[in-house]
Order: C-alpha cells, then structure tokens, then sequence
C-alpha cells in the first residue's frame, strides 16, 4: 500500500499472520530525504565480555532497539522513548550520543545513542509491544563482538559492527 501526504510517500508492507494482516515496517520517502531512526545502545559486562541488548522480533528476526525521531523531538528523547516503548525498559540515567551511519539502502539515518539504566536488566524477558499491531519480542543479550544473524535485515549487523568499531577503536 502506498499513500501521498504532503509530497511523503509511505510505502507499507504487510505479512499475514495467523490469518491477520500486520503492518511489520515502514518505509517513508520525503523527496529523497532520509528518515531519521533513534538506536538506544545498551551494554553490559559479563565473564568479562562485553554484550549488547538485542531482541528477537517474531516475523522479522534479531535486531536492535529503533524508532522513528518524531517532530519536534530530539534524538536522545526518542531513543529513551523508543527503549521503554520496545523493551518495557525505564530509568534511563544517562545517554551519550555515540555517533550517526546512513542506510541509503532502506532510506533512513540512525543515530546512535549510549543508554546507561539506574538498574541490572534481567538476563532476558518477553515484553509486548503495540509495534506492527501488537507484538511480543523477546530480549536477550549478545557478545558485542558476535555478529548479529538476520538473513533479511543485515542493517542490524551493519549497525552492531558500527557501534563495535565506535568502542573499541
């Protein structure tokens, strides 16, 4: 399905599931202009490794934390939104901008943001979302230095080698 508003054009794809239709991503085009997507970034050390959060999406495979910055929000605002909203996580004590990669593949420009929690998240967790019609996505963490697998979204490697490289170059 594509519509016009205001010369952006937004395309959706739909996959059925159960016999329902579930809108799993959008794609905006704006005259060419990339859309600008927020990445909360979190990490922790475990037996001396560090690790990153990640979850499994139920249609779409693994991939990190992002969202659509809205109208007049700024980058940091939408990654701690985009957080709670995707993974149930709050108290978010301190972000630090880590730095910004454009996919031109898919239209959009990511901005990396370092999120440091008053708390220990628990080693994983289910949390339902309302993403694509109502979703369960299942949290886990990963060596930061392990490539992230999804045959049809290799942006998320992409992005888990950036954030690699940021931090240990």
């Amino acid at each position: 399905m594509i519509s016009q508003l205001r010369n952006t054009y937004e395309a959706k794809v739909f996959f059925f599931f159960n016999g329902e239709a579930l809108s799993l991503y959008r794609v905006d085009y704006n005259s060419g202009m990339l859309v600008d997507k927020a990445v909360p970034i979190l990490l922790r050390e475990k037996d001396g490794q560090q690790e990153i959060l990640v979850f499994e999406h139920p249609l779409a495979g693994r991939q990190l934390v992002k969202g659509t910055i809205e109208a007049g929000e700024s980058g940091e605002e939408a990654a701690v939104r985009e957080l709670f909203e995707e993974s149930g996580l709050d108290g978010v004590s301190q972000t630090i901008f880590l730095g910004t990669e454009e996919y031109t593949d898919i239209g959009q420009r990511w901005h990396f943001f370092l999120c440091h929690l008053g708390f220990d998240p628990a080693e994983a967790w289910e949390h339902y979302t309302e993403d694509g019609g109502g979703l369960t996505f299942n949290f886990l963490w990963q060596p930061l230095d392990r490539p992230i697998h999804n045959p049809d979204g290799e942006v998320f490697e992409q992005a888990r080698q950036f954030v690699f490289d940021l931090l240990s170059g």
